[in-house]
């Protein structure tokens, strides 16, 4: 009692929540105003405060020099290891484990030392925060996939670095290169074996590269079809040794390829059938380096395992270039969202190319003759020369000749270094040496006389054949429209689609289009249509190779004939083509057949006379009108005829009885957007003829003076010069060859002292490989091609349908062979035109790929199929994060979290309530459910930590703390007073603000499981000439409060791995354990601080006597402020000091001393007095352990409260 007044006592004891939201009027009894490096422990509204622990470095001697910050950092509980990403200024970033049972550092992989350049491709503005391990059978080594939004998503085996090193970029990336050149086909004889399993069948190929990871890539192009000497023969050759094999060449991939997958098909009638599994090539057995080439033997002598066709017709994987994100669902399966792909499709500007066709003697070793007079003949032969082709010359008499009239054949079978004159000759000296007057008439035309002097010649036979079988090649229709299309492709067979432009602009030179010319000879032998093109543009800089690919425009069936008959009345025209129908009676299995459809045609191409076609002027294409039975002219026998009606002009030359005809079936035109290209095998590179690239060197100085440049010779074999640009920078031109792997400079001068941080893009020096010229800049790439949708051969044919006389010559045909059902050609992969091709970031995009099946060897984690993506609702924001947990897979987006089953989907009960129920789909699409709440990461995916039971982020739109539990999502700052103070903190960084080394400032959450801490950190940095500081404040699970509203540690990265909290601090690791020095954090000491408030019967005011502490030591009051004004707006204030306390009754106790501000100051001042009281607590430079648990404080009423 003093004066009549009673002393009171205020005893304030602590619930660990902090209260940043009332007046220190309304505060409730129990929390406090402000917290700092301080932790709480005990239970309900008696715990006690203790300053936190400092952190121990943990030492790490394989950090690069330079500056180095954390970029990424995961948890792997199962393994009990901390793996983290280190970015280093030089390039050097690396990947780093902490053992948690041994404590110790292991470097996993540095770029520099696992590669011979910055293969990470780490960004401080992009850190990897989403990150997961595929967890494989023991011995196989655990799959780390990582992804930052910013470079491909990439991934490493955690167990294998060693073996494998050097690194290329292409060995980490999670989508796997593919091989983009297809397999080469040909036919080989093999004496040894007297078995042939190639006959009457058509065979392609393609293959795959197996990865050490198990990983298969998509399928190469498939192969050019290759063509059996004496597949279309009707007497096909007994001899088994020929032709029974076919040599595949294959090439093996990079580094870390295993095995070659190589896979067959043969044609089913008139479609390809099922690729199926030929062999399996490992690398080591088979000694096929990477990068090489392996010829294989196939004999179809096995038995064999269809490949399953998703595979085979999957040409690229969709695994997506860049992605925001990803999971592993079920713990085998990848997940990516916030998908940025694709590229954009070049524009009729950008692309310049031109396509043109002619006629050209075939591509093929030809041999031809002509009538020049009843005792002579001319023959032709060809200027193609094959070695081994056999060259033959049969020709009888009619009856009645006298002299020498027994039949003539000779043959020649050509040798290395035989020409078109050496065959001729050859050819005169068999013909001479059987009494037949035969002379060289020069390029190849034999003059032939016979020696009977009056015999007639009757038939004549030249014929051309390799291996005792005619030669066939694949050839371009006759008058036949065409169009060509070119597709890029990137390292994984990723492309924009066909790019491929028609114009009707005469002065427009890019068009793909092109009409094949019609028919016609050279020297009696039918001429083939050449398709040229030329490429005059540069490639776009993404593609790495290209291919051409070309529509299928043939009509939908067609035949080449030579009819037996023709006649015409009044009003019709009638084509006989009995000769077809008696061919096939006496020919089993004759393929050639004709069967009337309405719309079909007939075009009149030329009369067959003297052993030639004379092509008509004026050809007529005409429809038919169907098909009837009418006697022949010879013999009078009823004959099949085409009928069509008489056109009102015929051509001038008449129709005659033998002429050749093309009769077909229109095919229906597509649209650019439905028209299908097929490649046929015609791949090719990008390649640098020369590039200048930019590079960046952390020293130059004694080494070369700015300006001067050198000739220098390079790693890669490449020839150029150096010219230093500054003290750090040194432009590389190469003029020809290439830079070189790893950009290693050797030569006559040295650069060990300088380390590559930067290389510009050299892209404007790329060009097209091309078939007969490669591109340069003075020339377009440019090509030819025989080698159509259709083959080019011999046809024997009868004059008439009796058989008298059986005649051979070149027609076009869509079967290879006229005795087996061969209608099948290199026409591979389909492709078409994307009008919508473009590179897109899509923000709500969800991708998932294949399984990994454990204890197998199947590994599908690459494999991305089109059809397996779903979208996320836009409205709600990018996709930031995924979280599984419980057999959900969280969407976390900018304004909005969503949910999806994991083999389950969402299905609203009777009450309207959703249900999961399972299913067989990992992720069921259209089937997103969303929390209730407009809460989101907003572009800070860092922003986001989970506990075993819920996830924990700060909402940046509005600044407040949220929860994701099982009751859905909580408002924090709302419920738990923290809704008016940590928003002015977290909405600056709604702009981008910039860190003091030019990186983003980033926002950072980790969860303290130990004391059940929901950690939120803010990097500094300044945006608008606004900076805001470091921040760092935490909330608690357990007591739904939050703890401290600030920290002195602000580490680049920070976990908690088994109940202790791990952070970085510019690369080191730190151990938050230091019980030897608390709030002792990277080598600097701070204080512990608590703020509590007094404020007992808070309608009277008070006179405030003294504080006693319940403590283990003092802790010093450097602020002690009520609602009281010495003057005007000045506050009263005061403070203690630990020289003010004593020890009472074991608590330090001291005095409240006067007003600061008063006259008299803290000693003799004006009393501090007030309806309440707040009081900051210190202890200063708190390097050991340090409690307070409650604060007793004694006050009297103040005189005026009795007023």
């Amino acid at each position: 009692m003093q004066g009549g007044r009673c002393t009171m006592i205020s005893v304030k004891r602590l619930s660990g929540i902090l209260n940043k939201d009332d007046k220190e009027a309304d505060v409730i009894p129990f929390q406090h105003t402000s917290g700092r490096n301080i932790r709480f422990t005990g239970g309900g509204n008696g715990l006690t405060a203790e300053d936190i622990k400092g952190t121990v470095i943990i030492p790490n001697a394989d950090l690069p020099n330079g500056t180095n910050e954390n970029n990424g950092t995961f948890f792997d509980s199962v393994k009990q290891r901390i793996l983290w990403f280190n970015w280093n200024q030089y390039g050097n970033h690396g990947l780093y484990s902490y053992s948690i049972q041994t404590g110790t550092v292991t470097e996993i992989f540095r770029c520099g030392v696992d590669s011979a350049t910055d293969v990470l491709g780490l960004s401080l503005d992009y850190p990897v925060h989403s990150a997961a391990i595929v967890y494989r059978t023991t011995g196989d080594g655990d799959l780390l996939y990582w992804t930052n939004g910013y470079g491909r998503p990439m991934y490493l085996n955690l167990d294998t670095v060693s073996t494998l090193a050097p690194f290329t970029a292409d060995m980490l990336n999670a989508a796997k290169n593919a091989p983009l050149t297809p397999p080469v086909l040909d036919y080989e004889n093999d004496s040894e074996v007297n078995v042939n399993n190639l006959r009457k069948k058509l065979f392609r190929a393609c293959y795959r590269w197996v990865y050490k990871n198990g990983e298969k890539s998509t399928f190469s192009p498939i192969s050019k079809v290759p063509l059996p000497t004496n597949g279309y023969d009707p007497d096909t050759s007994n001899d088994p040794t020929l032709n029974n094999n076919i040599t595949i060449t294959v090439t093996g991939g990079g580094d870390d390829y295993d095995a070659i997958e190589v896979c067959g098909q043969f044609n089913v009638n008139d479609t390809w059938g099922d690729f199926f599994l030929i062999e399996k090539l490992q690398r080591d057995e088979y000694g096929i380096l990477p990068d090489a080439s392996y010829i294989y033997y196939f004999y179809n002598n096995g038995v064999y395992s269809t490949v399953n066709p998703e595979e085979t017709d999957l040409y690229f994987s969709w695994l997506p270039d860049k992605a925001n994100t990803l999971e592993v669902l079920n713990g085998n399966i990848l997940i990516y969202g916030g998908i940025t792909d694709g590229y954009d499709k070049l524009t009729r500007e950008e692309v310049d190319v031109t396509v043109t066709s002619a006629l050209s003697n075939p591509n093929i070793p030809t041999i031809s003759f002509g009538y020049s007079g009843l005792h002579e003949i001319t023959i032709l032969v060809g200027s193609v020369i094959q070695v081994g082709a056999s060259y033959s010359v049969y020709f009888t008499y009619s009856s009645g000749a006298g002299g020498d009239a027994s039949p003539k054949n000779v043959s020649y079978v050509t040798l290395g270094g035989d020409t078109q004159t050496t065959v001729a000759n050859a050819l005169i000296a068999l013909l001479n040496g059987n009494n037949i007057s035969a002379t060289n008439l020069g390029s190849g035309v034999i003059r032939v006389i016979t020696s009977t002097g009056s015999g007639t010649i009757a038939n004549v036979a030249v014929n051309v054949s390799v291996s005792g079988s005619e030669v066939a090649a694949a050839s371009w229709k006759w008058s036949c429209p065409g169009r060509l299309g070119l597709v890029y492709f990137d390292e994984r067979g990723k492309t924009n689609g066909v790019i491929s432009f028609v114009s009707d602009d005469a002065l427009d030179t890019t068009d793909f289009a092109f009409t094949t010319p019609d028919f016609n000879t050279n020297t009696n032998i039918p001429q083939v249509p050449l398709v040229a093109a030329s490429i005059n543009h540069t490639p776009p800089a993404w593609a790495t190779s290209y291919q051409w690919v070309r529509a299928d425009l043939l009509p939908t069936n067609f035949l080449y004939w030579v009819t037996n008959d023709y006649q015409a009345d009044s009003d019709f025209l009638y084509f006989c083509i009995e000769n077809l129908v008696y061919q096939q009676s006496q020919n089993t299995g004759f393929v050639p057949s004709y069967e009337f459809t309405d719309g079909d045609r007939i075009r009149v191409i030329a009369y067959y006379s003297g052993g030639n076609f004379i092509v008509y002027n004026e050809q007529l294409d005409m429809e038919i009108l169907g098909t009837v039975q009418k006697t022949m002219t010879s013999p009078a026998e009823e004959g099949l005829f085409l009928k069509v009606a008489k056109p009102t002009t015929l051509p001038s030359s008449p129709y005659t009885l033998k002429m050749l005809v093309e009769v077909y079936t229109p095919k229906q035109r597509s649209s650019d957007t439905s028209q299908l290209f097929y490649e046929w095998g015609e791949k090719y590179d990008i390649y640098e003829l020369g590039e200048s690239k930019i590079l960046t060197y952390t020293s130059l100085s004694g080494i070369f003076q700015i300006g001067e440049t050198i000739t220098q010779s390079f790693g890669g074999g490449g020839v150029g010069t150096i010219t230093a640009v500054s003290s750090t920078h040194i432009t590389v031109t190469v003029t020809s060859g290439t830079f070189g792997g790893g950009y290693t400079i050797t030569g006559s001068i040295s650069l060990a002292t300088g380390v590559i941080t930067n290389v510009a893009d050299g892209s404007a020096f790329r060009y097209h490989r091309g078939q007969v010229n490669d591109q340069t800049a003075s020339q377009p790439a440019t090509f030819q091609w025989f080698d159509g949708d259709v083959y080019y051969r011999t046809r024997q044919w009868y004059e008439n349908d009796g058989g008298t006389s059986l005649l051979e010559e070149y027609f076009m045909d869509a079967n290879y062979s006229d005795y087996f059902e061969s209608a099948v050609n290199s026409n591979g992969r389909g492709w078409v035109i994307d009008e919508n091709a473009k590179e897109e970031y899509n923000q709500v995009l969800v991708r998932w790929g294949g399984k990994y099946q454990s204890g197998t060897n199947i590994n599908q984690l690459n494999i991305f199929r089109p059809s397996d993506f779903d979208e996320a609702d836009r409205s709600k924001g990018d996709i930031r994060r995924f979280k599984v947990r419980d057999r959900i897979l969280r969407v976390f987006q900018d304004r909005g979290v969503g949910q999806y089953g994991i083999y389950a989907r969402f299905i609203q009960n009777n009450e309207g309530v959703s249900d999961l129920v399972t299913t067989n789909e990992i992720i069921t699409t259209n089937n997103i459910q969303y929390y209730l709440g407009v809460f989101g990461l907003g572009g800070y995916p860092t922003n986001l930590c989970s506990s075993p039971v819920a996830d924990y982020f700060t909402d940046i739109t509005t600044g407040r703390g949220v929860r994701l539990s099982g009751d859905g999502l909580t408002d924090l700052g709302v419920l738990y007073k923290g809704q008016y103070y940590f928003p002015q903190l977290v909405t600056p960084y709604n702009k981008t603000l910039l860190r003091s080394n030019g990186a983003k400032a980033k926002v950072m959450a980790f969860f303290d499981t130990f004391d059940g801490d929901f950690h939120t950190i803010l990097q500094a940095g300044t945006a608008n000439g606004t900076t805001t500081s470091n921040q760092h404040f935490s909330f608690n699970e357990a007591r739904n409060g939050y703890v401290c509203d600030y920290y002195d540690y602000h580490p680049d990265w920070a976990i908690s791995a088994n109940d202790v909290i791990f952070s970085w601090k510019d690369g080191f690791m730190y151990k938050h354990t230091n019980e030897s020095q608390y709030t002792y954090f990277y080598g600097v000491q701070y204080n512990a601080e608590i703020t509590l408030v007094f404020n007992d019967n808070v309608n009277t005011k008070k006179s405030w006597n003294s504080i006693a502490e319940v403590a283990n030591t003092t802790w010093a009051c450097p602020l002690i402020y009520t609602n009281v004004n010495t003057y005007l707006t000045q506050r009263q204030e005061t403070n203690l000091v630990d020289a003010d306390f004593q020890i009472q009754e074991g608590m330090p106790t001291s005095a409240i001393k006067r007003d600061v501000h008063s006259v008299g100051g803290k000693v003799s001042g004006s009393f501090i007095k007030g309806n309440w009281m707040a009081v900051k607590f210190q202890k200063l430079n708190a390097s050991n352990f340090v409690t307070l648990t409650e604060v007793i404080v004694r006050y009297t009423d103040s005189p005026l409260n009795i007023r």
